[in-house]
């Protein structure tokens, strides 16, 4: 029996195996012991801008104000089932509008994406050699018509460049969409940017999952018991993984800090 079935684990997915790379901490907590951590309002204000997007790509000729409307009334929804400050929540709630403007000025010039055959997004499921179990994901945009995927992506502060953990995400979907060109689109409140994944940097983002799903598999099988495994890792208390106090009280409940 491989680590995974010892634990139950049917499927991987990129936000997974990036979360046991940046911190295994919250990893073990959320998929061995079966403990839910809200996210914050920043994770919200990613969604309900996407679902704004998404409308005007999809809608080509929705209005603006009606997508930028429907995504605050998306964050509006989602952001009391986070544990963020009202302040913090207020800030997040006015990046939503002008994002949705910015992005769908950038997106548009794509065309139409093509439309999932179910659902808001597109599945995809890869399957590899030396892991035991399938990794999953879901597409945001894809334009059959110039044979690329893109995968967007809501900042702060604009990206210079495609980082680790969104390259190693969009090098699943490049193998899994049978080398279709793959882009991320960083979103902020001012202005965007798309990103090409070189083949070069895909090969090594690609190899990167390979090798994290492997070590994972590894640890898994170390133990049956997740108390037994969560005693071999130290969390870092400084990552914004632990923002939430739910995540927190797990992190000391856990971890004893």
């Amino acid at each position: 029996m491989n680590g995974f079935e010892l634990h139950g684990i049917t499927h991987l997915s990129a936000s997974q195996l990036n979360m046991w790379v940046s911190e295994p901490g919250l990893w073990i907590i959320e998929k061995l012991l079966k403990r839910s951590v809200p996210v914050g309002a920043a994770a919200h204000r990613g969604s309900a801008i996407e679902r704004g997007i998404e409308h005007g790509l999809f809608f080509a000729d929705a209005d603006i104000k009606d997508c930028q409307t429907l995504a605050v009334q998306e964050f509006d929804r989602l952001s009391p089932l986070s544990e963020s400050d009202p302040e913090v929540i207020a800030k997040e709630r006015v990046i939503v509008e002008p994002a949705v403007q910015i992005g769908l000025a950038e997106l548009r010039k794509y065309g139409p994406p093509a439309v999932p055959a179910k659902g808001r997004q597109h599945r995809i499921q890869l399957e590899l050699d030396d892991v035991p179990i399938p990794i999953i994901g879901y597409l945001d945009f894809v334009f059959d018509e110039y044979g690329i995927v893109i995968d967007l992506k809501t900042e702060h502060k604009l990206s210079s460049c495609i980082k680790a953990p969104h390259a190693r995400q969009v090098s699943i979907y490049r193998y899994a969409m049978h080398n279709y060109e793959t882009r991320v689109a960083y979103v902020t409140h001012r202005k965007p940017a798309v990103y090409r994944l070189e083949d070069e940097d895909a090969e090594r983002a690609f190899n990167q999952v390979r090798c994290i799903a492997f070590r994972l598999e590894r640890f898994l099988r170390l133990s049956r018991d997740p108390q037994e495994l969560a005693a071999l890792v130290c969390p870092d208390p400084d990552s914004f993984y632990w923002r939430s106090p739910a995540a927190q009280r797990y992190r000391q409940e856990v971890y004893g800090y």
